[in-house]
């Protein structure tokens, strides 16, 4: 139950997050998740911060919610840089991560069946997956329910 809390707070984290903002070839981050500094940080400087270097510099401190975000952004920077990837492949790729709203419910809708309609038909590994997760939350579902029946009857 544990794990199914999380990956819904993953979720809901992933697509909250915000864009990373380039200004003059260096990256800063303004908003990560409303976090917001007095200065601008470059992504160098924050992939060295730790959680409480942010909340100092923040001013207040940060809510679970927003940790999460932070360390999932980090991560996902570190996993861009590791590909060697640029600075501005990481402001482009860091700006694409919203939610597919259509092939998740594509996948949550058809099921398995899901995400090879979206694979057909856009050929994008971002609407897959989404179409992926609205499968994984239909056996999520279908596996509670199996489990609730057997224990009732």
């Amino acid at each position: 139950m544990k794990k199914l809390l999380l990956f819904f707070s993953l979720l809901l984290t992933v697509s909250s997050l915000q864009a990373v903002v380039t200004t003059n070839h260096a990256i800063f981050l303004d908003q990560i998740y409303d976090v917001k500094f007095e200065y601008k940080i470059t992504v160098d400087d924050f992939m060295k911060m730790n959680i409480k270097e942010i909340e100092k510099k923040r001013g207040k401190k940060l809510r679970f919610k927003e940790k999460l975000a932070l360390k999932f952004a980090k991560k996902r920077m570190k996993k861009i840089q590791k590909k060697g990837a640029s600075q501005s492949d990481l402001a482009a790729d860091a700006t694409n991560n919203s939610f597919e709203i259509v092939p998740f419910l594509l996948g949550l809708l058809l099921w398995i069946i899901g995400p090879l309609v979206v694979w057909l038909i856009w050929r994008d590994k971002h609407k897959t997956r989404a179409a992926w997760y609205g499968a994984a939350v239909v056996t999520i579902l279908f596996t509670l329910l199996f489990v609730l029946l057997l224990k009732f009857v």
